[in-house]
């Protein structure tokens, strides 16, 4: 497993063409849906991402306030 870092261009840290083209950048959000439900909520820590083969997209190792620790997604809605 490797977890990236969000560069300030969206995309990872280091980036080569391969991750540019085919993963695209990473969101810029610090809301991540809950464990125990179906909201959002704001974390305390995001670790890092990671691109999900099996969904196609990014999700990331994060810490929300409650202490809970793990992966989960992004919210991606239009603001």
């Amino acid at each position: 497993m490797s977890l990236y870092q969000r560069a300030e261009d969206g995309f990872p840290v280091g980036a080569d063409s391969l991750l540019r083209s085919s993963y695209g950048p990473i969101p810029d959000t610090i809301e991540f849906q809950h464990h125990s439900g179906y909201h959002y909520e704001n974390v305390v820590k995001i670790e890092g991402w990671e691109w999900s083969v099996t969904f196609g997209r990014w999700r990331a190792l994060v810490t929300f306030a409650d202490g809970w620790r793990g992966f989960t997604w992004p919210n991606l809605s239009p603001r």
